[in-house]
């Protein structure tokens, strides 16, 4: 969510050759109306329906299919929950309204629109969440699986009343190009699964292939482009391109968006996927969007006959689907690191937002590969098409992986999952320029701990973006992380203004420092580092940590020419029960217990705070802050180990 308009360079260019820019897009787009297809529900039919489905009865009896009956009986009642509402009803579905707050946003042209009023908490995320219609899916399946017709009979009332209370180009749900882009293809997909109902008439055809023409036409002329690089919108824009340009593939401008796409996902895969596989984001939850953004669109291009055989680019999205198996924890969750709003482009089934091991078997399935942590019987694979394969084993490796490109290293041991991340400001920096936008925190250093399949330290999450600034720079502030803050200030200035940005032309292109990795003793030794730099000196931060069977120690070591106050956090999972005895915690969680020493003449205090595990929910859960003075070196350690089991 970097960008909400156009770039400003594109309304500037429009200004100055003298566009009345709020009726040229109109003008444009009723000049190319009559591109427009149609034709009747057998040729829209034919056009939209990229697989065929076979086997359905082999998923009746899975835990995804009564989790897809469940939510698609909630969108039949018109009940929704959405970013952590409350379950919600509606008698009329009120798409511009946010479900916690109220709020609704009035229907005009949609540059005239303020999506975010930093004088109330209304969350802008709320609406575009509903009208990505994820739910449709749920609606198009479960008739897909039962062939009961009231599941149609809503994806085309729903559709029909989306398209009615929100004009084009005339709403909040038309202020974001990916958002468009997302709800096209969410649609096709719907539409897909109910192709047989009978309920595509002549009229709906028509009235569909209008609003798909209608939104293909304002993301290629919307395009999120941010210079000097791109990021997951503007990827979510080519995306939709690349499935709409298919639909129109018979008109000129349908051909020209289709090629335009192909040309343009391969540049961006090449753009945005680092060496090692991660997104250059950098944060798990947009990594696992940009995955399915990738691997779903080069299932479609095979399916419909344009396979991209490009080595690179099948290799770059391969490694993705490897880094996901790397990070997957034991109890089968991802690190919280960065930015999170539970993002998805295709969500097939409801699904704990922490759990990605669905990509694995998508990927597995689509590249032939086996990885260690994916599950079985995963339906994805069904609404992807995906047919089984004797498979390729991908070995991945039991203890540590470091991805120097990324700042992150994890070690996976018999008991321990351990991340440290060290990733700095995300995209690439360009030395002596502002950062324009980040999808990272402020959390060089930081890491989270799990012992036999149980989180004991974790990262506390997002929370929310635009609905509180307050809550926003709190959640992305260095003090929410398992770091060192020095005299209360963050590693970085937060912006002041914008919810995305960093205030500063100082960052060194080297800091945080590259993390190093070695195995010493049957040990895992990871070091790393972090410079504060300030006004009249600067503050070094080490970090050292060795990592056993069954404990972990942490040493911290901090240098600097004048004195400053150091306070060293600890985030715990809401779960863990905590029994301090001075500078002794013992850590309780279900039949484990852990001890937790920390050596060092300084002062615990041990208070409540908050961890989101999901955007717009927030649970309290235990914080350790350890306050210490810097009289110019201190070392500080930390042990966890195993106590009783």
């Amino acid at each position: 969510m970097d960008y909400l308009f156009p770039s400003k360079l594109y309304s500037y260019v429009l200004s100055k050759l003298n566009f009345r820019y709020k009726f040229y897009p109109l003008k444009f787009y009723f000049k190319h109306k009559s591109n427009i297809r149609r034709d009747d529900e057998d040729v829209f039919i034919r056009n939209i329906n990229f697989f065929y489905f076979e086997n359905i009865e082999n998923y009746r009896n899975s835990s995804d299919y009564k989790e897809i009956l469940d939510e698609a009986d909630k969108a039949l009642a018109h009940n929704f929950s959405v970013l952590g509402s409350q379950l919600t009803h509606f008698d009329d579905i009120v798409w511009n309204k946010d479900i916690k707050t109220k709020f609704i946003w009035e229907n005009k042209f949609y540059k005239d629109i303020k999506c975010v009023d930093l004088h109330n908490s209304a969350d802008v995320k709320v609406p575009w969440e509903l009208s990505r219609c994820h739910h449709l899916l749920y609606l198009g399946e479960a008739y897909l699986m039962t062939k009961k017709k009231e599941y149609a009979e809503e994806t085309v009332f729903q559709i029909k009343d989306w398209i009615k209370k929100n004009p084009v180009m005339y709403s909040v749900n038309w202020t974001c190009s990916m958002e468009v882009a997302i709800r096209a293809v969410n649609w096709l997909y719907s539409l897909i699964f109910i192709a047989d109902s009978g309920l595509i008439t002549d009229s709906f055809a028509k009235l569909v292939l209008r609003s798909l023409y209608e939104h293909a036409f304002f993301i290629y002329n919307n395009l999120e482009r941010s210079l000097p690089y791109n990021g997951n919108h503007y990827t979510s824009d080519i995306v939709g391109l690349l499935y709409l340009g298919w639909v129109f593939k018979e008109t000129k401008e349908g051909k020209k968006w289709f090629d335009f796409a192909v040309e343009e996902l391969k540049a961006d895969i090449r753009l945005q996927v680092l060496p090692c596989g991660m997104h250059y984001e950098r944060s798990i939850s947009y990594h696992r969007l940009m995955t399915e953004l990738y691997l779903y669109s080069l299932i479609f291009l095979d399916h419909i006959g344009c396979k991209i055989t490009d080595v690179d680019i099948n290799l770059r999205v391969k490694k993705m689907i490897r880094f996901i198996d790397v990070y997957t924890k034991k109890n089968g969750t991802s690190p919280l690191i960065g930015d999170n709003d539970n993002g998805r482009f295709l969500p097939f089934t409801k699904r704990d937002f922490l759990d990605h091991r669905y990509l694995l078997s998508v990927g597995s399935s689509y590249f032939n590969e086996s990885y260690i942590n994916q599950p079985n019987n995963i339906i994805d694979t069904l609404f992807l098409n995906l047919q089984e394969k004797k498979k390729i084993i991908y070995k991945l490796k039991e203890k540590d992986h470091l991805f120097e490109d990324a700042g992150l290293c994890f070690v996976r041991r018999k008991n321990i999952n351990f991340v440290l991340y060290n990733t700095g400001i995300s995209k690439y920096i360009r030395k002596g320029k502002k950062v324009i936008g980040t999808h990272t925190h402020l959390d060089a250093l930081s890491f989270e701990f799990c012992y036999k399949g149980l989180d004991f330290i974790i990262d506390p999450g997002s929370y929310v973006y635009t609905a509180s600034k307050a809550d926003r720079d709190k959640f992305m502030s260095t003090q929410m992380h398992n770091t060192a803050v020095i005299d209360n200030s963050n590693q970085y200035k937060l912006s002041d203004r914008y919810f995305f940005n960093i205030e500063s032309t100082l960052i060194p292109v080297l800091n945080p420092q590259p993390i190093v990795m070695d195995e010493v003793n049957n040990e895992s030794v990871i070091t790393s580092s972090f410079v504060w730099n300030r006004i009249n000196d600067s503050v070094i931060q080490k970090r050292k940590i060795k990592i056993g069977e069954d404990a972990i120690l942490i040493e911290d070591s901090f240098n600097s020419t004048n004195n400053h106050e150091i306070k060293l956090y600890f985030h715990f999972h809401p779960e863990v029960e905590i029994i301090q005895k001075g500078n002794l915690f013992y850590l309780k969680r279900e039949n484990v217990t852990l001890q937790m020493i920390i050596k060092c003449s300084g002062k615990a205090n041990l208070s409540d705070d908050f961890v989101s595990f999901s955007y717009g929910v927030k649970t309290k859960a235990k914080v350790l802050c350890y306050t210490v003075d810097l009289l110019k070196e201190v070392i500080i350690k930390t042990k966890i180990g195993c106590l009783i089991q």
